[in-house]
């Protein structure tokens, strides 16, 4: 079971169970968040949903194992998927709150940029590895430009260095920063008060914000993927997807 699905009262509780892949994020476990999100959405008893991750990690980002020995245009297609859960997750009725442990990196980054409220612990790692390895992240780019000007979301899509938990509340990524072992806690404790506020109201609010901050994401995701595309072809990137070429 790659993703785990529980209530506690009004709110949804949706945990990453990828533990030995530090919850990378392959097809299966992106179609079981998205059955996990449909469920919580539908669920009129539910007012706010909280995103997890199994320790030791929040997410690695996608499974790389995956997408190595796949073309270009195939990987494109794969990751593809993953970027209509984070547009699913921007256009959900019912708020996100997302707790970060450990470290989100790439694409587990981006997931948790996608969520309305992030919380994160003081030692949490957030980074983006794509380029290093040799192309651009191919989805979830308008998440990080929501969250950050557009100079300081250069710097972070570069990702000339890992950032943690205080920086990251500090410049504005993150809406909270907690000691190490408490971010579910915290999450759970900003439910609690979404979850008593009229839900119809809070429904408004995150539709409404949609208009005072107008992102195309679904345009965005489509560029990134056609850069995604034509930087999988440099020497760089296949050098990179030849590392994890044959791993489980």
């Amino acid at each position: 079971m790659n993703v785990i699905y529980q209530k506690e009262k009004n709110i949804a509780v949706i945990t990453l169970n990828r533990a030995k892949k530090r919850n990378a994020l392959n097809l299966e476990t992106v179609h079981d968040l998205s059955q996990a999100f449909d469920t919580a959405n539908s669920d009129e008893s539910v007012s706010v949903i909280v995103l997890l991750g199994d320790e030791p990690a929040f997410c690695a980002g996608s499974d790389l194992s995956e997408l190595a020995g796949l073309s270009a245009q195939e990987m494109a297609g794969v990751e593809a998927m993953k970027a209509q859960l984070t547009q699913k997750m921007a256009l959900l009725s019912k708020p996100i709150i997302c707790a970060v442990e450990g470290y989100a990196l790439g694409g587990g980054m981006a997931l948790a940029a996608a969520c309305d409220v992030l919380v994160v612990a003081q030692s949490a790692k957030l980074h983006m590895p794509e380029v290093k390895n040799g192309w651009i992240p191919p989805w979830g780019l308008a998440f990080i430009y929501q969250r950050l000007s557009p100079a300081k979301a250069k710097q972070f899509i570069w990702g000339a260095k890992a950032i943690q938990g205080q920086e990251a509340l500090e410049i504005g990524f993150a809406d909270y920063c907690c000691p190490d072992g408490t971010a579910k806690s915290k999450a759970m404790e900003l439910a609690a008060q979404y979850g008593e506020l009229p839900t119809h109201a809070v429904t408004t609010v995150k539709a409404f914000h949609h208009h005072i901050h107008p992102v195309d994401i679904q345009r965005i995701d489509s560029l990134s993927s056609e850069y995604f595309i034509k930087d999988c072809q440099s020497d760089s990137a296949k050098t990179s997807l030849a590392r994890f070429k044959g791993k489980k």
